[in-house]
C-alpha cells in the first residue's frame, strides 16, 4: 500500500462573539466570526439573526453583557490515507484492521494483513481470544 496522506496532527481554530446573560453567566449567545471579530450576518440562520438583533438592541431585552471576542483552538489526529493494491483509497483509522471494498485488509501503518479467518493459526488462538487480551494503552 502506498500512503498518499500520512497521519498528522491538525489544529482547528474558531472565533466567536459571546454575549453572556448578566443574571446567569453560564448561559447566553454565541455567534461565529472571523479572526477580526466580524460576523457575516447574511450567513446566520433566521433564528440566529433574531438573536443577534436582540443582543445588540439598545434596550437589551435579553439582559446580556457586551460581546466578548473568544478564540477556541483544539488539536486532533487526522487519519492516514493509503492507496490499496486495487487502486481504491482506504482511511487507516482502526488499530486492528482497515478494509478496502475489494476485501484487502491493512493495519493502521498500511501493511497488508492476512484474511481474518487465518489470524491465530500459528498459535491456535481464536479471534475472541486475541480480542480479550487487547489493551488499548499498550498500543499507544
Amino acid at each position: 500500500m502506498e500512503i498518499i496522506s500520512p497521519r498528522e496532527r491538525k489544529t482547528h481554530v474558531e472565533y466567536c462573539l459571546r454575549f453572556k446573560h448578566l443574571d446567569d453567566t453560564n448561559s447566553g449567545y454565541s455567534f461565529p466570526c472571523d479572526e477580526h471579530g466580524l460576523i457575516d450576518i447574511m450567513s446566520l440562520a433566521p433564528d440566529g439573526l433574531d438573536n443577534w438583533k436582540l443582543c445588540n438592541a439598545p434596550e437589551n431585552p435579553e439582559n446580556v453583557g457586551p460581546a466578548v471576542f473568544e478564540k477556541d483552538e483544539w488539536q486532533y489526529w487526522q487519519d492516514a490515507i493509503g492507496k490499496c493494491e486495487c487502486g481504491r483509497e482506504v482511511v487507516l483509522y482502526n488499530q486492528f484492521y482497515n478494509s478496502c471494498d475489494c476485501g484487502a485488509l491493512y493495519n493502521n501503518f498500511g501493511q497488508r494483513l492476512a484474511p481474518i479467518e487465518q489470524w491465530g493459526e500459528e498459535t491456535g488462538e481464536s479471534l475472541a481470544d486475541m480480542m480479550s487480551s487487547y489493551d488499548p494503552e499498550e498500543i499507544r
